[in-house]
C-alpha cells in the first residue's frame, strides 16, 4: 500500500504538468498558407494543392479542434483534406513531438468561376485566417470574354450613333421647351431616384453578396445610358414617342455628370482591394456613349443629301445588327459558366426581377402624378424608368477589373437583362388576355343582341302579314256584299 502511495506521489507532478501542458487553449496558434498570397492563375478544371501550417511561437504547447471551412459553398474548390474526403474537423495537438506545428494538405479543383475563401477556425467559432481562391474561366472562356468586350464596345458606339440619327435636334429642343415638366421628371427619376434605389438594394439587401456584385448592381441602376430596349416597351404600351426621344437625349447628356458624381460619393463604398473603377475609364466610357450620339444628331441635322443620309443609316443599321448578333453569341459563350452560380443567388435574382423594377416603375408613376403629366407621358416615364440599360455598366466592369472579378461582376447585368423586363411582359400578357376576354364578351353580347333583333323583326313581319291578310279578307268580303246587292 505504501509503495503504491509513494509511486502515485512520484508520478503526480508529471501528470499535473501534462494536464497543464495540453489544456493551453487560450493562445491561438498561427496559420501559414503555401503558396502565400494567391494561387496566381487557377482556372476551371485545374488541380492544385494548398498547404496549411498550424504552429505556435516560443515552443508553446496547444490542444484544440481545427475546422477547415469553405465560403461560399457554391462552387467551393475544396476537394479533399490530407488526401481523404473531408472530415474537415480534426483534433490537433502541438507539442515537442511535432515541433509545435501541424500540416494540412488541401486538394483544390476549380469547378465554377468565383471567389471562395478557405477559412481556418478553432472550435468552429474563433476565426484565425482565410485564403482567397480566385477561380478563373478556362482559356477559351477568357478569349470569348475579350471578344465579348470588343463586340460590346462596337455595339454601344453604333447603337448610340443610330440613336442620334433618329433624333432631330430642332424637334428635340422644341419638345424640350414644351415639355419641361416631363424633362424634370425624367432627370429626377433617372439620375436621383434610381441610383438611390440601387444603392439601398446593393447595401442593405445584397449584403451577403461580394462587393464586386454589389458595385455592379449599383452601376446598372445609376448609369442609364447604353443600348436598351425601353423604346420597344414604350411602343407596346402606347407611350409617347417624342417623349421617349427626350428621355434618350436626357440619358446621354445626364450621364456625363451623374455617373462620375455617383461613383465618387456613393459607389466608392463598394471599392475594395481589387474592385475599383478609375476615373480614366469613366471618362473613356462616357466619351464612347456621348460622341457617337452627338455625331449622329449632327448628321441628321446637317446632312445635305437625304438619300445619301438614308444609305449611310441603312449601312450602319446592317453593321449594328451584325455586331449585336456577334455580341449575343460572344456574351453567351463568355458567360456560360456564370449561369449555374447565378441561379443559386436567389436574392440577386429577386432584386433584378421584382424589387428594382417595381420600385422604379412605381416611383416614376408617382412623380408623374405629382407633376400632373398627361396619361401618355406618365406611361412613357414609368416604362422608360424601369427598363435599365446595362451596356455601359458592363463595359466599365470589363475594363476596370481583372479576372475573375470582372466575370463575377457580370452576374448583376445578366440578371437585369434576363429578368428586369419580366414585370412589363407579365403586364402585357395580362393586358392582351383582358382585351381578348372583353372582345369575346362584347361579341357574345352583340350576337345575343343580334338574335333578339332578328326575332323581333320576324315577329313584326308576321304581325304585319297577319294584319294585311285580315284587311285583305275584309276587302274580299266587302266586294262580295257589293255584288250581292
Amino acid at each position: 500500500m505504501l509503495i503504491n502511495f509513494y509511486s502515485l506521489i512520484g508520478i503526480l507532478p508529471a501528470f499535473l504538468n501534462a494536464q497543464v501542458l495540453f489544456l493551453n487553449t487560450t493562445t491561438l496558434p498561427f496559420v501559414t498558407f503555401y503558396p502565400a498570397g494567391d494561387l496566381k492563375v487557377f482556372r476551371i478544371g485545374d488541380h492544385q494543392n494548398l498547404n496549411v501550417s498550424l504552429w505556435t511561437a516560443n515552443s508553446t504547447p496547444w490542444l484544440g479542434d481545427v475546422f477547415i471551412d469553405c465560403e461560399p459553398k457554391i462552387g467551393c474548390p475544396l476537394e479533399s483534406l490530407n488526401e481523404s474526403m473531408p472530415n474537415l474537423e480534426q483534433s490537433v495537438q502541438l507539442d515537442r513531438s511535432n515541433n509545435f506545428s501541424h500540416f494540412f494538405n488541401l486538394s483544390l479543383r476549380g469547378s465554377t468561376v468565383g471567389i471562395n475563401r478557405i477559412n481556418v477556425l478553432i472550435h468552429g467559432k474563433k476565426w484565425i485566417q482565410n485564403f482567397a481562391v480566385r477561380t478563373r474561366k478556362t482559356k477559351s472562356g477568357s478569349t470569348f470574354t475579350l471578344l465579348f468586350t470588343k463586340s460590346l464596345t462596337i455595339a454601344i458606339v453604333l447603337g448610340n450613333f443610330l440613336a442620334g440619327i433618329q433624333l432631330n435636334s430642332k424637334q428635340i429642343f422644341a419638345n424640350f421647351l414644351h415639355n419641361l415638366c416631363f424633362m424634370f421628371a425624367t432627370i429626377v427619376c433617372q439620375f436621383l431616384i434610381n441610383p438611390m434605389i440601387g444603392f439601398f438594394i446593393a447595401n442593405y439587401v445584397l449584403f451577403h453578396q461580394p462587393f464586386v456584385v454589389r458595385l455592379s448592381f449599383f452601376m446598372v441602376t445609376s448609369v442609364p445610358a447604353g443600348v436598351g430596349k425601353s423604346n420597344f416597351w414604350t411602343v407596346i404600351f402606347g407611350g409617347d414617342l417624342p417623349s421617349a426621344g427626350l428621355t434618350t437625349f436626357a440619358q446621354r447628356i445626364g450621364t456625363l455628370l451623374s455617373m462620375p458624381l455617383w461613383l465618387r460619393f456613393v459607389g466608392k463604398k463598394f471599392f475594395v482591394n481589387r474592385v475599383t473603377i478609375s476615373n480614366a475609364f469613366v471618362w473613356h466610357a462616357t466619351a464612347i456613349v456621348l460622341v457617337p450620339f452627338l455625331v449622329g444628331m449632327l448628321c441628321n441635322c446637317c446632312c445635305p443629301g437625304r438619300e445619301r443620309f438614308n444609305k449611310i443609316a441603312g449601312i450602319c443599321k446592317f453593321f449594328f445588327c451584325l455586331c449585336t448578333l456577334l455580341f449575343l453569341c460572344a456574351a453567351t459563350l463568355a458567360n456560360l459558366a456564370l449561369f449555374w452560380p447565378l441561379f443559386h443567388h436567389l436574392d440577386l435574382l429577386l432584386c433584378s426581377a421584382l424589387l428594382f423594377p417595381l420600385f422604379a416603375h412605381l416611383s416614376a408613376l408617382l412623380i408623374g402624378f405629382i407633376l400632373r403629366l398627361s396619361p401618355v407621358q406618365r406611361t412613357t416615364l414609368a416604362v422608360e424608368n424601369g427598363v435599365p440599360s446595362i451596356g455601359l455598366a458592363m463595359l466599365l466592369m470589363l475594363w476596370s477589373m481583372g479576372e475573375p472579378e470582372k466575370d463575377v461582376a457580370m452576374m448583376a447585368p445578366i440578371g437585369m437583362a434576363l429578368l428586369a423586363e419580366k414585370p412589363l411582359l407579365l403586364l402585357c400578357i395580362a393586358k392582351i388576355c383582358y382585351r381578348t376576354f372583353k372582345r369575346d364578351t362584347i361579341g357574345t353580347d352583340r350576337g345575343q343582341e343580334t338574335t333578339d333583333v332578328i326575332k323581333m323583326k320576324q315577329r313584326k313581319i308576321n304581325e304585319k302579314a297577319e294584319q294585311n291578310q285580315a284587311m285583305r279578307g275584309k276587302e274580299i268580303e266587302g266586294k262580295r256584299n257589293e255584288r250581292e246587292i
